[in-house]
C-alpha cells in the first residue's frame, strides 16, 4: 500500500504540474534577464557565465554552463527542464515532510502538492534564468532532509557521510541564490524539533539543539 500511494502521489504531481507549466511551453521565449545570458553565452562561449556570476553567485556558472552546451540557446529545453526541477524540489519537499512527520500522509503531501503549483511565483515562463532558483531550492530541501538523517543516525559513519552530504548541498544551494540563507533557521527548527520530542524541556532541548547544529554553521 505505501508503494502504491507513492506511484500514485507521484503520477498526479506529474500530471498536474505538466497541466500547470506545459500548455503554452512551446510558445515561451526569451525575457527579462534571459536576454543578456543568452547573447552573452552566444557570443563568448560559456566562460562567460563565470565571469557574468563570479562576483555574487559563483555556482550558477556551473549550472548554467552545463545547460548552455546541452540546450544551446533554445528557450523549449530550458522550459521543460525547469518543469523537472520544479517537481524535483516538490518531491525532496514531500520527502522531508514525511520523515518528519510520518504518520501525516495527507497532510504532507497536500503542503508539498500546493508548493509544486504554489501560483505566487510567476516566473515559470522565465525559465533561462531561473534554472538555478528552481534547482536551488531542491538542493536546499535534499540538505534539510540529509540533516534530519543525520540527526536520527545511530552509527558515527553513517552520521559523518549525511553530515557531509548535507554540508555540500548546503554549500551547494546558497551558491545558487544567497537569499534562501532563511533555509539556514528551518535546518535549527527543524533538529529542534527531533531534539524536543527524545527530550522534551526548553533548556534540554536549546542546548541539544545549537551543539547538534554546530556542524552546519560552516553552511552559511
Amino acid at each position: 500500500m505505501q508503494r502504491r500511494r507513492f506511484w500514485i502521489e507521484l503520477i498526479l504531481m506529474v500530471v498536474v504540474a505538466g497541466a500547470a507549466y506545459l500548455p503554452f511551453v512551446f510558445q515561451f521565449g526569451y525575457y527579462n534577464d534571459d536576454w543578456y545570458s543568452m547573447y552573452a553565452a552566444r557570443g563568448g562561449g560559456t566562460q562567460t557565465f563565470h565571469e557574468m556570476y563570479g562576483i555574487d553567485r559563483p555556482g550558477r556558472a556551473y549550472v548554467m554552463a552545463p545547460l548552455y552546451e546541452l540546450f544551446q540557446g533554445n528557450p523549449l529545453y530550458y522550459n521543460i527542464s525547469a518543469y523537472v526541477f520544479r517537481g524535483l524540489g516538490a518531491v525532496c519537499l514531500l520527502w522531508l515532510l514525511r520523515m518528519m512527520w510520518p504518520g501525516r500522509k495527507n497532510e504532507t503531501f497536500l503542503a508539498a502538492f500546493l508548493f509544486l503549483i504554489y501560483p505566487g511565483f510567476l516566473s515559470m515562463p522565465n525559465a533561462i534564468d531561473f534554472q538555478s532558483h528552481l534547482i536551488g531550492i531542491a538542493l536546499a530541501f535534499i540538505s534539510l532532509a540529509l540533516s534530519v538523517l543525520a540527526v536520527r543516525g545511530r552509527s558515527r559513519a553513517a552520521r559523518f557521510l549525511l553530515w557531509a552530504g548535507a554540508l555540500l548541498t548546503g554549500w551547494a544551494y546558497l551558491s545558487q541564490m544567497e537569499y534562501y540563507i532563511g533555509f539556514e533557521a528551518v535546518r535549527i527548527l527543524l533538529i529542534g524539533l527531533l531534539v524536543w520530542r527524545e527530550h522534551p524541556g526548553w533548556k534540554r532541548t536549546l542546548a541539544r539543539t545549537v551543539y547538534g547544529w554546530l556542524p552546519y554553521s560552516l553552511i552559511p
